[in-house]
């Protein structure tokens, strides 16, 4: 059985003055509580010159973990492979680094396959202490791997 469609009865909940149920933040009504980070946005923040400082000690050790492949490094312009590393506070990977500069080209692939594997087989990672007040900025890092730099 259907419903009759009845114009007034919609011109009638039309002019009904009766509050919404719930309302949503409009450009008047910011809502005031923060969404993602602190609520008062004070967390200890890496300065350049530290991240570059943190970002060449983690390079350390992977490149004593990296065995890059034969080929790409006698290149005079080899492919560099750049991984998204997300670390845990104790320096473990919360999770598999990721490639995020992917090319279809088999040296490249051979390039970034033993990079994260180099990566996986430093785990965990030595995070100097005066680094861990800052973790919300090095918990995911893009390194980049490098063949005229490996071992």
């Amino acid at each position: 059985m259907s419903e009759r469609f009845d114009p007034d009865g919609i011109a009638a909940l039309l002019r009904s003055t009766e509050a919404p149920a719930s309302r949503g933040a409009t450009g008047q009504e910011v809502n005031r509580t923060a969404s993602l980070g602190t609520a008062t946005g004070t967390a200890a923040r890496l300065n350049p010159s530290q991240r570059d400082v943190l970002i060449g000690v983690i390079q350390a050790q992977l490149r004593r973990c990296w065995e890059a492949p034969i080929a790409a490094q006698s290149l005079p312009n080899p492919p560099i492979a750049s991984l998204r590393i997300a670390l845990n506070a104790d320096g473990s990977l919360a999770s598999q680094p990721q490639v995020v500069n992917d090319s279809a080209d088999g040296l490249f692939r051979a390039v970034a396959d033993s990079a994260s594997r180099a990566t996986r087989r430093c785990a965990p990672l030595r995070i100097p202490a005066e680094f861990a007040p800052y973790y919300d900025d090095w918990k995911s890092l893009v390194v980049n791997f490098d063949p005229r730099e490996a071992r």
